[in-house]
């Protein structure tokens, strides 16, 4: 075959779902030929049943934002699309964006291969019924799919995972919705430009919980159930982020029969709470800890370092080394080339942020825009084979920041940076969002990653990076740290270490 790819997408009406929408956006601007947009009416239906209606209800009480499901009609959105009643061919690939799918004899008439988005254990399509088996199972995760069609076959072309919302499925769609949304265009591209495509069969589980019949009497049940415990919770206690130390106890890998003993809370001025700690030995046996420094009735955070001495003390009171109108967290600083410098989270401003220390570690000026017109958090550095590699957690409108993992990388710290051309590489929210500095173990890079999935910065995934080259990124999960390292921790997401210093962080709930 010569030329680009031709692509018919299918569609059940004009006036498609926000997602669906976007989906087709970016399959226009993939380099590929998109022939036109079929029309396929779907059977009616009465979107009575009782699945539909929670879903409805859910989605009005929690106004999931933006919304997955808005309706966009593609007649005013793009005038010029071509809006066929007919099938466009011949085609190379069919697209099936229907809520329902299209009839296969119909579809392989068009073209030879059918992509479709499958979500959650039954493979659904997204409707009120997508992820329902994850939440009554009690699940974290569920997956979402693109899904290859053949006559003979069908494989799986792009997987991710996403995290379950305990307390809503409608949420969980409207996430992976926009995510998914994605998917095609990345694949698409991807054959464009003659990069091996994986196949693979579908990720089925079998989940323990209510037969079909009984779903929805299941599901209204365990949403109340959660909601008014969560009500309860949130009544009576809230989430507290602190950081804690420990000293003389460090491993090359934290995660392989890790010790959780030893670790001493360094306590915030009242009103206030630390989190994202990065540590600096000092030379004199001390060391300062750089954190987020936010208030605990909400607005913007502010950096600060805390001076330790060699046995884990605070010295004296929070210094504060960067304060913005914007919110500011998770102080990367590193040394290159005899300078100092500080990579904080700046997605506030829509920018990745370097800058230098004039006196190391009270005063910092700016330095460079990494990069610009980004919505990016935690940035992590490295510097490794004659080049600095730049990980990020990047997410389009509606998608949480911790599903996916996107790579830089440049020849110099200032750049120019080159996005990696597996982007994202690492599609998952139980191990994608960056957890501090990357680590050595017995001659591995390994890559401390925040798990996001059943809810926020849950714990901290260590994994072994077995590929990094310009070209190829593989990595390998090998370990983990778990809460519960002090009592009343039930989250973790943070960890570093330093000349003997190591700091994490945690939550505990506090009573109000």
């Amino acid at each position: 075959m010569t030329g680009p790819l031709r692509v018919v997408v299918v569609v059940d009406d004009p006036v498609v779902p926000a997602s669906v929408a976007r989906a087709i956006d970016r399959v226009a601007d993939a380099p590929v030929e998109l022939l036109g947009v079929h029309v396929h009416p779907a059977p009616p239906t009465s979107g009575r049943d009782v699945v539909s209606l929670v879903d409805r209800m859910e989605r009005l009480l929690y106004r999931p934002t933006p919304a997955a499901t808005a309706p966009v009609d593609l007649r005013r959105s793009c005038p010029a699309l071509n809006l066929d009643p007919s099938p466009a061919g011949p085609a190379d690939v069919l697209l099936d964006l229907t809520a329902d799918g299209v009839d296969p004899q119909r579809a392989f008439a068009a073209a030879p291969t059918v992509w479709s988005l499958r979500y959650g254990q039954d493979a659904a399509r997204l409707g009120a019924s997508a992820f329902v088996p994850e939440y009554l199972a009690g699940r974290d995760s569920g997956v979402c799919e693109l899904v290859e069609e053949h006559q003979v076959a069908s494989h799986v072309i792009y997987r991710s995972v996403s995290a379950v919302d305990r307390l809503s499925p409608a949420r969980t769609r409207n996430e992976a919705a926009w995510k998914a949304a994605e998917f095609p265009a990345r694949m698409l591209t991807a054959r464009a430009v003659g990069r091996p495509v994986p196949l693979g069969s579908r990720a089925t589980t079998d989940l323990p919980g209510a037969p079909p019949h009984l779903r929805p009497v299941a599901l209204i049940g365990r949403l109340l159930g959660r909601g008014l415990r969560e009500v309860a919770r949130r009544v009576g206690r809230r989430p507290t982020w602190f950081v804690a130390v420990r000293t003389g106890r460090v491993a090359e890998a934290p995660g392989r029969g890790w010790d959780p003993e030893g670790f001493h809370p360094l306590d915030a001025p009242s009103g206030r709470f630390y989190a994202d700690p990065f540590v600096v030995a000092r030379p004199d046996g001390g060391a300062h800890v750089f954190v987020e420094d936010g208030p605990l009735d909400g607005g913007p955070a502010r950096l600060s370092v805390l001076t330790l001495d060699a046995d884990g003390a605070q010295q004296s009171p929070a210094h504060v080394v960067l304060e913005r109108p914007t919110h500011l967290s998770y102080p990367f600083v590193f040394e290159d080339e005899g300078e100092w410098y500080l990579l904080p989270e700046t997605a506030g401003t829509g920018t990745v942020e370097l800058l230098r220390a004039r006196r190391f570690p009270w005063d910092w000026e700016p330095h460079a825009v990494l990069l610009g017109d980004v919505r990016a958090w935690d940035p992590t550095l490295l510097r490794h084979d004659g080049r600095y590699w730049l990980f990020l957690t990047m997410a389009a409108p509606g998608v949480r920041p911790s599903d996916e993992l996107s790579l830089y990388s440049a020849g110099s710290l200032t750049g120019p940076w080159h996005p990696h051309p597996r982007n994202p590489i690492v599609s998952d929210a139980r191990r994608a969002r960056p957890a501090g500095r990357i680590l050595a173990d017995q001659g591995h890079l390994v890559r401390p990653s925040q798990d996001g999935s059943g809810a926020y910065g849950r714990r901290i995934v260590l994994n072994r990076i077995d590929v990094l080259t310009p070209e190829d990124y593989q990595e390998t999960p090998i370990g983990a740290i778990e809460p519960g390292w002090l009592p009343g921790v039930v989250r973790t997401h943070t960890y570093t270490t330093d000349g003997g210093f190591e700091v994490l962080d945690g939550v505990r709930y506090r009573r109000r």
